[in-house]
């Protein structure tokens, strides 16, 4: 069974623009939660998707097409550690757009473990290291 690179263009695609429709609704709900309109997105293909240079803070954003606490944890990849690893002096936190709601979880090194991961849905394995942060310590945003 070889690729269908059609499907996998296609899965692709989709992806994207999910990912962009969660930036975009997610900006209104970080404005609020933080009380705070200084946040900004960053270049395309910078680790994190929003900084504020007041709050030395920066932001990422996940899509997910399940519920927050559908398994144990909730991943994205790894090399956002590493980035956090050579920038200490900031703050980090993670929104997850879920099926149940918008969810956030500010960095913490004792909440979350690396393991390989990936996906199966675009005509291939993709696998990486992933960080994965435990459920429970998402909160309800």
């Amino acid at each position: 069974m070889g690729l269908d690179f059609n499907k996998l263009h296609e899965q692709h695609q989709r992806d994207i623009i999910l990912g962009q429709r969660g930036e975009t609704q997610t900006k209104k709900k970080i404005q609020k939660y933080f009380q705070n309109d200084s946040f900004q997105p960053t270049c395309d293909f910078h680790s994190f998707d929003f900084f504020s240079e007041e709050l030395q803070t920066f932001i990422e954003v996940k899509t997910r097409r399940i519920k927050h606490n559908r398994y144990r944890s909730i991943i994205f990849s790894a090399h956002k550690i590493q980035f956090i690893k050579n920038n200490p002096e900031f703050d980090y936190y993670f929104i997850f757009n879920c099926r149940d709601g918008f969810f956030i979880w500010k960095y913490n090194p004792k909440q979350y473990f690396l393991s390989e991961g990936g996906r199966r849905d675009r005509g291939k394995i993709e696998k990486s290291m992933v960080c994965n942060v435990f459920a429970e310590f998402l909160k309800k945003m």
